[in-house]
């Protein structure tokens, strides 16, 4: 038998002052009537760049780290050596690469890389020093 809803909730007394109740408000909501002249604004995000390619049934935007573990796999072998390049861990640049497959519709990545090959991808971004240059 369940008898948890029919005992009444204690009173507590507030610490220093045994004789005043303590009263039950929801804190957030008190707090926020409280500061309501003080409230910041809230921050603008940036917008994110995105590298994107157009297929012939749909675009696929990429983020930069995205873009740049693509080109880096492009170059190198393994994802260890593309994780050893962009100075990250390999499960990292797995999450990437996961990620990159799923926006291209695609079970491996060696076909994304062949999709991305047969399209203008590697001609309008490239890497240098490091970093993500886009021809025009």
């Amino acid at each position: 038998m369940n008898t948890d809803s029919k005992i009444p909730a204690k009173k507590t007394k507030h610490k220093k002052n045994f004789l005043s109740s303590i009263r039950l408000t929801n804190a957030r909501t008190h707090r926020s009537k409280k500061n309501s002249s003080n409230v910041s604004p809230k921050k603008e995000h940036k917008k994110q760049i995105r590298y994107a390619v157009k297929l012939s049934h749909f675009t696929a935007s990429f983020t930069p780290r995205e873009c740049e573990a693509i080109l880096y796999r492009a170059k190198k072998d393994t994802y260890a050596e593309v994780a050893e390049a962009m100075g990250i861990r390999y499960y990292t640049v797995e999450f990437y690469f996961k990620n990159i497959r799923e926006k291209l519709q695609c079970d491996s990545t060696l076909t994304a890389l062949d999709i991305l090959r047969k399209t203008d991808f590697f001609k309008r971004y490239q890497l240098i020093e490091g970093k993500i240059v886009e021809k025009k």
